[in-house]
């Protein structure tokens, strides 16, 4: 039918909203609500120290699932080159520094409908901030990982 047809289109396009990251179904064992939570705590382990990612992170809990949100780098080291470009007026100007929910991250969504599913895409990044594409696949290849296992314990 031809709303069939429109909703599948719908659901292929929602695929370049971020873009899209990562699209897995939850199992039948799973409800959405009881992932949302799931997924809440599983998120709240980034904010550590000794997460593994190399880049920090806040993380913010919402009704749809978790947005994990890259901090700015608190480091104010300057090479020496650098600093002796500014002091003469040669070198360019320090960088714009960015803020949280600036310099992007990756927003996990729990849906029920079409299908129950998680989706992770990549979000909230400034036009000049750069792409954080190993912290993105960690995020990713830790989600598959401790998914799948919470599933697999599932009663």
């Amino acid at each position: 039918s031809v709303a069939c047809l429109q909703d599948l289109w719908d659901d292929m396009f929602l695929r370049l909203d971020g873009p899209e990251l990562l699209r897995m179904p939850l199992p039948a064992a799973a409800s959405p609500e009881n992932a949302k939570v799931w997924l809440g705590e599983w998120a709240a382990r980034w904010k550590r120290p000794g997460s593994g990612l190399t880049t920090p992170v806040e993380v913010r809990t919402t009704d749809t699932g978790v947005s994990i949100l890259f901090a700015p780098k608190t480091s104010s080291f300057v090479s020496a080159r650098e600093e002796k470009e500014q002091e003469t007026g040669q070198g360019k100007a320090s960088p714009k520094r960015l803020r949280v929910g600036q310099e992007g991250g990756v927003q996990i969504l729990v849906e029920a409908v079409p299908t129950p599913r998680i989706r992770a895409r990549r979000f909230a990044y400034a036009e000049e901030a750069p792409l954080k594409e190993m912290s993105e696949k960690d995020i990713l290849r830790s989600l598959q990982r401790d998914l799948a296992s919470w599933t697999k314990n599932m009663p």
